[in-house]
């Protein structure tokens, strides 16, 4: 090879010299810190709540619920059908901690006993508007968290036409 040819690989070697250590050294001397791991994000659990506000960037799944200065009607009938889907509903989303039948002593029950969770079949739930339970199933209630991006506002209204049921 030619003196000439030496000279550009070497030059072509010098100029690319920091491109293929520096990385090298960013890596291993350096050590910058890249979280990869989604649990080192910054986040709020459901019972460190309430949150005033939603998170900067956040999509809500099925939007935020609205509901009026007034109290909500069900807008949905009683029937068969309802309560059946209100009925799988409840076993999957609300019997964990309620119970199977709303007596508040399902198998996570004993995690809230500085508080224990009312029954839902007391006087004092049936005494409420269907849109009062809307609202707390929708917002969550105390250590309750919400379920406004869990079921959507038909499934919500089946689970309340199924607790209505319980006390029977």
């Amino acid at each position: 090879m030619s003196e000439r040819v030496w000279r550009g690989l070497i030059f072509i070697g010098i100029v690319l010299l920091p491109f293929m250590v520096g990385p090298l050294l960013t890596y291993e001397v350096i050590k910058l810190e890249l979280p990869t791991d989604m649990a080192d994000q910054a986040s709020i659990g459901f019972q460190e709540g309430p949150r005033l506000a939603e998170p900067e960037g956040a999509v809500p799944v099925t939007g935020k619920a609205i509901l009026l200065d007034t109290v909500a009607p069900n807008v949905v009938p009683a029937d068969d059908v309802s309560i059946r889907r209100g009925r799988q509903l409840y076993a999957t989303y609300c019997a964990l901690c309620h119970g199977e039948d709303g007596a508040g002593d399902g198998p996570l029950a004993h995690y809230y006993e500085d508080r224990p969770l009312r029954s839902l079949t007391s006087s004092s739930i049936f005494a409420q508007f269907d849109g009062q339970l809307f609202q707390t199933i929708t917002e969550g209630y105390s250590r309750m968290p919400p379920q406004a991006e869990a079921m959507s506002p038909r499934e919500r209204w089946d689970v309340i036409n199924y607790i209505r049921t319980l006390g029977e």
